[in-house]
């Protein structure tokens, strides 16, 4: 039972977390970009702020947004959220709060141009409903009912993990005084344990009424089931689940076995879906939102791996030429739609099994495995002039990118080493 509860604690932990990631990755986009300090902030164009912030955000990514200055005077808003009750850092801050008896995870961070050197006096918010269809859906599931609280309703509520029949209830501390509360309903340990008594009470009756000279035989008789389910229970909290039951028997014992035998069917259903959930939350820490390809996340995490398995490669870093005019002449929504075509054109022009990553913006990384650094520049410009012809017959404008290649392990062995260099090496090209 303690297994089966820090797997749902852990499961809701690394939820929120990922939901924290892809919100934090998203209002990085827009923080530190010129256009918003310009236009918004300074101007306060409003066919700017109605395309590209308010009410264009909610209804492309989901996000409520606010835009307001360091003083907390709201420039656009899609909602009223209790600015007063936030710190204003010079840093992306991410939290839970609850607002009206809901709760929003938000982000909040300083709008910067793209070189963080000049600060427009003004700070974006994005903010998300924590009790989105995504938790709906893992309630169903995984079988619980999932509940999110503050120490404001703590009467209501206890605070304490605790079993009660026929309900396992579990706390979840998350931030700021709150917490997810999570209710599953559970008999099975309760008819295991009437069943168990009823069986120890039979038997003990059974050795005190016959003789002495019975006692071996009966204990052989009626024992020998209960030695077979000791080793079965030592077996499924070990977590297997492939074994074998005494069957064809028409007794109570029998009625037992059957019921056991159904508990433990139950249980491995139970364990393949919180395996299940986990993978696909894994899964999705690892892809990138938009395009659908690996992103650096998976990179850093899976570059140990790499080396382990080829002792040659190639990182190839490149940098979309001129990308932020397409923003800012055409809108992020035609951006999103060519980071999209990019991804399928650099899926379908290297190797199924070379390693293509999305690294952040209009900068992906590809992986060239058991390839040289002059082979993979021959490849590279090849599949860099159709990529131009490509692009200007899907768009009807100009698009390119400017790359640069490090060798695994003439050039380095870490990956930041890596990555330093091809990036110098791409801005040189770029100059």
């Amino acid at each position: 039972m303690t297994k089966e509860v820090e797997a749902y604690k852990r499961t809701i932990l690394y939820i929120i977390n990922r939901e924290k990631q892809i919100l934090k990755n998203q209002i990085k986009d827009y923080t530190y970009w010129k256009d918003l300090g310009e236009n918004a902030v300074v101007k306060r164009d409003k066919l700017w702020i109605k395309s590209n912030i308010n009410p264009w955000i909610k209804n492309t990514l989901g996000y409520d947004v606010v835009l307001f200055t360091e003083d907390r005077r709201v420039i656009t808003s899609s909602f009223n959220f209790p600015l007063n009750k936030i710190p204003l850092k010079r840093e992306i801050e991410i939290s839970l709060m609850e607002i009206n008896k809901d709760f929003y995870l938000y982000a909040v961070g300083p709008v910067y141009d793209e070189n963080r050197k000049k600060f427009y006096g003004a700070y974006l918010l994005f903010a998300r409903k924590v009790d989105t269809e995504y938790i709906k859906g893992l309630e169903e599931i995984m079988g619980i009912r999932l509940t999110f609280v503050s120490k404001d309703s703590s009467n209501k509520v206890s605070l304490e993990d605790y079993y009660k029949y026929p309900y396992l209830h579990m706390v979840v501390p998350l931030e700021n005084g709150i917490y997810v509360v999570m209710d599953k309903e559970d008999t099975s340990l309760h008819k295991f344990n009437k069943m168990m008594l009823i069986i120890f009470g039979i038997s003990l009756g059974i050795i005190l009424i016959l003789s002495i000279s019975l006692i071996r035989v009966l204990l052989n008789i009626t024992f020998k089931p209960f030695e077979k389910l000791v080793e079965v229970s030592h077996k499924i909290a070990n977590g297997e689940y492939e074994i074998e039951l005494i069957k064809n028997r028409d007794d109570e014992l029998g009625d037992f076995i059957k019921a056991f035998t159904y508990m433990i069917s139950k249980i491995k259903e139970r364990e393949e879906k919180l395996k299940w959930e986990k993978r696909e939350t894994e899964k999705l820490a690892y892809l990138d939102h938009l395009t659908g390809v690996y992103n650096r996340r998976f990179l850093e995490e899976s570059y140990e791996n790499i080396k382990r398995n080829h002792s040659l490669f190639s990182l190839v870093f490149v940098d979309l030429d001129n990308f932020k005019n397409i923003n800012d002449r055409w809108g992020h929504e035609l951006g999103d739609r060519v980071l999209v075509n990019v991804s399928e054109f650099f899926k379908k022009n290297f190797r199924d099994y070379d390693i293509l990553v999305r690294y952040g913006g209009d900068e992906f990384c590809i992986i060239l495995l058991n390839i040289d650094k002059d082979t993979a520049e021959k490849i590279v410009h090849r599949v860099k002039e159709k990529f131009e012809i490509e692009m200007m017959s899907s768009f009807g404008f100009n698009l390119s990118f400017t790359y640069g290649i490090a060798e695994y392990p003439k050039d380095g062995e870490d990956l930041n080493t890596l990555l330093k260099v091809a990036d110098e090496r791409m801005y040189k090209y770029k100059d």
